[in-house]
């Protein structure tokens, strides 16, 4: 369903040289049908994207472009730039008509959400669109509302020159400090700031898609948490993150808004604590990296830094009973319950960046800042799930659960393809004979013993799991692959020995918290594998991160390992 509708006051000027026209497009007062559409209900994100005004909402007519959204709860008012004289014949007759006043009115497009009916002595008069998204407005003739009409004929920000843009940025970049479009309309107003953070400028850049990706959201939260930290007035704050992502329907800026309306973003001496509910957008980031998120393991939130999950340890009680005189009391089963118990392990990584790189609004930098951090988490999360023994402050790994249980096969040092068969077999009769369901099945090799299996030839010239691996599974269940698995471990005299796991990722389970903490540090000193670094010298700031970690199996015997072989490359 969609509708037509327009709104609102009267002409006000006209400066012919900028080809602008600024027009109340909408306001929360009955229609000429009697329905209301609310302004702060607006979602204009599609909208946006391409921006184009039309002449009688006539897809074939586009006139102008829509260079700036006002959004408030009074109004929303546009701003349509028409393209230069000659461009189009349409938009230079219309642009002219609204020059003689000879059309006056606006109308929109939208579609609804939710609507709530309007009712009078019982009777029903007419719609409250409660949330709509906007599909397109347009110059018309004959408004639905008569309020609809265009305000002024040509404005623009005096002040927009005096805005400093860096002298150039990657192409399709847009500076932190760009300037609005020409045409938007900005607060100017010293109110104390709005809890909510509804009532603001929309400048009509168009949204990117990049911004889709959690990962990059998170980039942007992260780096605007840091360029804001240091000013105390949540207003200013928002002022600033609007100037640098174009507008408050910028997926960053509303995340940001979203977090400083709960307090959830805080700063003291370069530190800023992100709650789980925001950090929790890391976690798509995270999947391409841990092969335990990868594989489908539950990722549960741990608050309060411990967890107690009930699991069922034993399956109540079955039997069989006769019927008529031969008919036995009916026995009482129990079935027999466990926990896991999760506490969390704190995970730290730091990460050097380019500090001029901070200023800079770029989509491609705010993924980048998230794919390090989520690289330097998933590194450590795979080294801790698969192999840790517990040990050094890190959770158990599988690799310590299949030893507890004996669900280990030793491999055999002189392999063949027949022998490889027989050990990945062995570790499938392990946990089958356990009666682990394998809902999420899961192998997980080194990446050199990937390669290695898919080239393996028999005596025979065959290779007998090329095929299957080349479609993503290994004996009918998927395959995973991390160099957290190492090539290099001592059995007997051999030194040149890996590992391989099979595990029901559905009986994993990721705990996530209590708190993610991410400290910037300007001028800060380091050390890697080079040696001493100093940020000063560098232009260099570190970002440290700090989350808590933990990981467990629902049932313990619902992992096995391959020990002690030589297949890889």
């Amino acid at each position: 369903m969609s509708k037509l509708f327009s709104d609102q006051v009267k002409t006000i000027v006209a400066d012919a040289e900028k080809r602008q026209i600024t027009a109340m497009i909408t306001t929360p007062k009955p229609d000429r049908a009697g329905d209301i559409v609310m302004p702060l209900g607006c979602d204009a994100g599609g909208f946006l994207r391409s921006g184009t005004v039309l002449f009688n909402h006539d897809q074939a007519q586009p006139v102008a472009r829509c260079t700036g959204l006002d959004i408030k709860a009074d109004g929303i008012r546009a701003t349509a730039t028409f393209p230069p004289a000659g461009t189009s014949q349409i938009s230079d007759e219309v642009f002219t008509l609204i020059k003689a006043g000879t059309l006056n009115a606006t109308s929109i497009g939208f579609r609804p959400i939710e609507a709530t009916p309007i009712k009078s002595g019982g009777t029903i008069t007419g719609m409250r669109f409660d949330t709509w998204e906007l599909l397109e407005w347009s110059v018309v003739a004959v408004t639905c509302n008569p309020q609809a009409l265009i305000e002024q004929r040509s404005v623009y920000r005096k002040h927009a020159a005096a805005m400093r843009v860096p002298d150039s940025l990657p192409s399709g970049a847009v500076s932190s400090l760009a300037a609005p479009q020409e045409g938007a309309v900005k607060r100017t107003d010293k109110a104390a700031p709005s809890s909510q953070f509804k009532e603001r400028t929309m400048y009509a850049f168009p949204r990117d898609p990049a911004y889709d990706d959690p990962a990059t959201l998170f980039g942007g939260l992260i780096r605007l948490s840091m360029r804001c930290g240091k000013s105390t007035n949540p207003d200013t704050k928002m002022r600033t993150a609007e100037e640098i992502y174009g507008g408050q329907n910028h997926p960053v800026v509303m995340a940001y808004a979203k977090a400083l309306t709960k307090d959830a973003i805080t700063e003291h001496g370069g530190l800023f604590v992100i709650p789980n509910d925001f950090a929790s957008m890391l976690i798509p980031a995270l999947l391409p990296n841990v092969v335990m998120r990868q594989a489908g393991a539950t990722a549960l939130p741990m608050p309060h830094g411990n967890l107690t999950v009930p699991a069922i340890a034993s399956s109540a009680g079955v039997s069989w009973i006769g019927t008529g005189p031969s008919m036995a009391t009916i026995p009482v089963g129990e079935p027999g319950f466990g926990a896991v118990e999760a506490i969390s392990h704190k995970l730290v990584c730091l990460i050097p960046l380019s500090t001029s790189l901070l200023d800079y609004a770029m989509p491609n930098f705010d993924k980048l800042l998230a794919d390090h951090l989520a690289a330097a988490i998933g590194a450590a999360e795979d080294a801790a799930f698969i192999r840790s023994d517990g040990t050094l402050n890190m959770p158990i790994g599988l690799r310590q659960f299949c030893v507890a249980q004996g669900n280990v096969v030793p491999s055999t040092a002189s392999y063949t393809a027949a022998t490889i068969l027989a050990e990945l077999v062995g570790a499938a009769k392990l946990v089958l004979a356990k009666n682990v369901p394998m809902r999420k099945p899961a192998w997980i090799f080194h990446p050199s013993t990937v390669l290695f299996l898919r080239q393996l030839q028999n005596t025979a010239g065959i290779f007998p799991f090329a095929q299957e691996m080349a479609a993503g599974t290994l004996l009918g269940w998927p395959f995973y692959a991390t160099t957290a698995i190492p090539l290099t471990l001592t059995v007997g005299s051999n030194s040149d020995c890996s590992e391989a796991y099979l595990v029901d990722a559905a009986e994993a389970l990721i705990f996530d918290g209590p708190a993610f903490e991410l400290t910037l540090a300007g001028g800060g000193s380091w050390t890697d594998s080079g040696g001493l670094n100093h940020g000063f010298q560098t232009d260099t700031s570190l970002l440290r991160c700090v989350c808590g970690r933990d990981f467990n199996l629902m049932h313990a015997e619902a992992a096995a390992m391959i020990s002690g072989f030589r297949w890889h490359l």
